[in-house]
């Protein structure tokens, strides 16, 4: 019998920004999901990231308007 494999953690950006919080709706109820570790400086610009590895959670991200308009990205 085959073990179900571990799934691969995605990481999700929001350039140009050095923190974001999403609020996902759950039910009657709201999830937050922090995007952080944004830099920008004279050197270059990083943006705030999410990583889950969480196959449920990567649906509802993906399912967000601001992934489809292209706010958010998968890395």
């Amino acid at each position: 019998m085959k073990k179900n494999p571990t799934p691969r953690p995605a990481t999700y950006a929001i350039f140009g920004m050095m923190e974001f919080t999403v609020n996902l709706p759950v039910a009657n109820r709201s999830m937050t999901l922090n995007f952080t570790g944004g830099h920008m400086s004279g050197y270059g610009i990083r943006p705030a990231t999410f990583t889950t590895s969480d196959p449920i959670l990567k649906g509802m991200i993906e399912a967000l308007p601001d992934f489809k308009s292209g706010r958010i990205k998968r890395l």
